[in-house]
């Protein structure tokens, strides 16, 4: 999704794919942590705790988190491997790469159009919930594509290679929001 970003932003595709693979490692390794000491830690807080009991272990989250960036990160690792050994890196680079390519943006509307339907009742029936969970991720988009930017201005960074960065921060743990 970010690299579909990014190759629409004109970004570095390169720069791009190499943030968006280190992103699911580090979501795979940290995340459940970070997740686990909010959920835990953090809802003993009086006006949590009156309202929610939370009942989940540090292996649930883990799991849940697993699946995924992990289980996508996985896919592509092996297909990247297996077809690149199988029929060798300039047919990977050359055909399969440039064949599947186009299939990204499709999937990318799919996504949204499918989760319209999945969850569309919640935003008719709960919409100051959704403005609520929608607000600081607008918010949250807008700074880190600002920042990007500004720094980038100030260190006389060129365009592309600053595109691939803000799209990344933008979009960081997307999948991992409900």
């Amino acid at each position: 999704m970010v690299i579909v970003w990014g190759e629409l932003a004109m970004g570095c595709t390169e720069y791009c794919a190499d943030l968006v693979s280190l992103d699911p490692i580090f979501q795979v390794l940290f995340y459940f942590i970070y997740a686990y000491i909010f959920i835990t830690v953090l809802s003993g807080s009086p006006d949590i705790a009156q309202s929610v009991a939370i009942n989940v272990t540090i292996i649930d989250i883990a799991r849940s988190v697993f699946i995924c960036p992990g289980i996508s990160f996985l896919a592509g690792i092996i297909t990247r491997f297996t077809l690149m050994r199988s029929r060798g890196k300039g047919w990977y680079e050359g055909s399969f790469i440039p064949t599947i390519s186009p299939i990204a943006p499709i999937a990318l509307l799919f996504t949204f159009v499918a989760m319209f339907p999945l969850k569309g009742g919640y935003i008719v029936e709960l919409p100051m919930d959704v403005f609520g969970e929608a607000n600081p991720q607008i918010i949250h988009v807008m700074l880190a594509v600002l920042l990007s930017f500004y720094r980038a201005y100030k260190l006389r960074m060129n365009y592309k290679n600053v595109a691939a960065p803000a799209f990344t921060a933008a979009s960081n743990s997307f999948e991992l929001r409900p």
